[in-house]
């Protein structure tokens, strides 16, 4: 997660220096580019470990400036894994093996006639099928 680690970055260079900074003080100070420093702000903010501010009369670079409020982000939960949660819907690793019943059966009739071969002769069976014989 690119925005949580430069949101780490961020959080402990204001640590370093308390003073509020702005989006252009955060690049002057070659913490991150532009783009790196708006997604790190948005992460902080979302996890309330920086405030953002507005400075009344100033120029618009400088309108805005973030202090940290004294907390640390919070522990990186990666959540549960593929493997918890299809055990907890209850649905398995490896799907049982069920046989394969055919579906129909059809009574093939013996015929004199040279011009119908034997359909049977040309019926494959897939090995993970069972044929159950009656």
């Amino acid at each position: 997660m690119k925005a949580r680690d430069n949101a780490e970055r961020l959080v402990w260079y204001l640590r370093a220096h308390p003073a509020p900074l702005t989006t252009a003080g955060m690049v002057e100070a070659g913490i991150m580019s532009p783009m790196d420093a708006a997604h790190a702000i948005r992460y902080a903010m979302r996890m309330g470990v920086i405030e953002r501010f507005r400075v009344p009369r100033t120029t618009p670079d400088k309108r805005f400036q973030y202090r940290w409020t004294g907390l640390d982000l919070a522990f990186a939960d990666q959540g549960p894994s593929f493997s918890e949660l299809l055990d907890a819907w209850g649905i398995a690793r490896m799907p049982p093996l069920l046989s394969c019943p055919l579906g129909k059966r059809h009574a093939l009739e013996e015929t004199d006639r040279p011009d119908v071969q034997d359909a049977s002769a040309n019926i494959q069976m897939p090995d993970s099928c069972i044929r159950e014989d009656n």
